[in-house]
């Protein structure tokens, strides 16, 4: 939801310096009139995972950087109804970040766990008191591993700065859902875009889903969303996929992905008529289609969950790419922090992936027609399933090795009306 800002373009962005190419009005035009340099802004080089030659967009700053998004209202509700409260620029920030970044990434290229660490103590110097932390769905993932982050440099710190911390609807351990963005290029209701940019994404005027796919694969934060805790924690029947592919089809997908960065349709069409699977090995079929893609996923992201009953034994430091995983990252040790977990219930889902549901001839991500996504709803806030909202705040936090100093945890569920 954080606006995107051109500070370097071409094409149609050429000489737009800090013109905003997401969270716009001008967005809307840029769909339907441009939708390949659109497109090509947004993307990430999909080797170094970062800004394309010739281009440089960076995330807005200040609190206008996330107050709307287009006609949709987001932060500004409520920091008016904190003004009211009292709160102004000296008591409130709005930290916005670059969400096509992977958490690593945000910190080596933009520094910015480094400026949610000095804007703490500013606004805890300012006010004489602890201060609170707000963040909303990938970015309570990130904040999670902020946690680790900064307590590996300065221990103690969570409990001397932070009094709380409020995720609200945080997609904590991930979505099916993000696999369908990466395989058939399904993203509209990822931002809650709503029907008017549905359209827009699946006409003819507007991105196709080849290209909806191939710019979701460019970006190094969407492992963040996929599901965590493997096998061992989301049961099989709630994650139905592909099998692993055979020997030649892998071998076939790695010769494309190489060639062209897209999967060929006869091979996934082979693909889909294999028998289904639990998570582990659809994130091995998914490092099988994108070989690339399948390299980040392991090497910045760690998306396991913790040893079996019988199985604990003394374990080496957590490294840096499981710090976003809540089943492996314990809460810091700060006794007086409290968390208080709000998310949305009642409403329809994404809680499955089974490409098997999706007709044949789109799982090669055609550009045609708007086809059925092959995701299975269950309850959720409409985007994130309740296991992942709820789970560590309404349990997973209440065993010792995830919560070793006993952080008290709150869970406020709203039904959908």
């Amino acid at each position: 939801s954080t606006a995107l800002e051109v500070w370097q373009g071409v094409g149609c962005f050429a000489g737009s310096h800090r013109r905003r190419l997401w969270s716009s009005p001008s967005m809307l035009s840029q769909f339907v009139l441009r939708p390949a340099c659109l497109q090509r802004h947004l993307a990430l080089n999909g080797t170094t995972w970062d800004d394309p030659a010739d281009i440089k967009v960076r995330a807005s700053s200040g609190l206008g950087a996330a107050d709307a998004f287009g006609p949709l209202n987001l932060w500004g509700e409520l920091m008016a109804n904190l003004a009211i409260l009292g709160y102004d620029e000296t008591s409130l920030r709005l930290l916005g970040f670059d969400w096509r970044l992977s958490a690593q990434r945000l910190e080596a290229r933009d520094g910015f766990f480094t400026q949610v660490k000095a804007e703490v103590e500013l606004l805890g110097a300012l006010s004489g008191a602890k201060v609170a932390v707000l963040a909303h769905s990938l970015g309570a993932n990130h904040f999670v591993h902020f946690m680790r982050w900064v307590e590996a440099r300065e221990p103690g710190w969570v409990e001397r700065r932070v009094a709380r911390f409020v995720p609200i609807c945080g997609a904590l351990l991930g979505s099916a859902k993000a696999l369908a963005y990466l395989v058939t290029g399904e993203m509209t209701d990822a931002v809650g875009m709503g029907p008017l940019l549905a359209q827009l994404f699946e006409s003819h005027g507007g991105i196709q889903r080849r290209a909806v796919a191939d710019l979701t694969r460019s970006w190094a934060s969407v492992p963040a969303l996929l599901p965590k805790g493997g096998d061992a924690f989301w049961r099989t029947d709630d994650f139905v996929v592909l099998d692993e592919p055979p020997a030649d089809v892998r071998a076939a997908l790695e010769r494309d992905a190489a060639a062209n960065g897209t999967v060929a349709a006869a091979l996934l069409a082979a693909l889909a008529k294999n028998r289904t699977m639990a998570v582990d090995a659809a994130l091995d079929w998914l490092r099988a289609m994108l070989p690339a893609y399948g390299a980040l996923l392991d090497g910045e992201y760690d998306l396991t969950g913790p040893p079996a009953a019988g199985r604990r034994r003394r374990r080496p430091p957590l490294p840096a790419r499981a710090w976003g995983n809540g089943l492996l990252a314990p809460l810091p040790k700060a006794p007086s922090l409290e968390i208080y977990c709000l998310y949305g219930t009642g409403r329809s889902t994404p809680k499955t992936f089974d490409p098997r549901q999706v007709p044949e001839r789109y799982l090669v991500i055609s550009d045609a027609g708007a086809p059925g996504s092959g995701v299975i709803a269950g309850d959720g806030d409409g985007t994130v399933p309740i296991l992942s909202l709820g789970y560590l705040c309404a349990s997973g936090y209440g065993t010792k090795a995830r919560n070793p100093a006993r952080v008290r945890v709150r869970t406020k569920e709203y039904a959908h009306e």
